[in-house]
């Protein structure tokens, strides 16, 4: 994963179908649809304030979580 200040490239492997980003109340602040196929997306941070988010990925093969301080 890479971050800069609006965005986030994110890596995964084949089968991922959906991103979600949670903030550490548990609530979800953005969804994205994976395309089939696809190993990587860039995901817009922008308009986010400062803090500790969460990334959940979902794919065929269970689920990911990452996490991302934006500064």
């Amino acid at each position: 994963m890479y971050l800069d200040k609006e965005s986030c490239h994110i890596h995964f492997g084949l089968g991922a179908r959906q991103i979600q980003l949670y903030n550490l109340q548990g609530k979800v602040i953005r969804e994205w649809l994976v395309p089939q196929g696809c190993i990587f997306m860039d995901v817009s941070l922008k308009n986010l304030p400062t803090g500790i988010y969460l990334f959940r990925v979902t794919e065929n093969q269970g689920v990911k979580g990452m996490r991302v301080v934006k500064i």
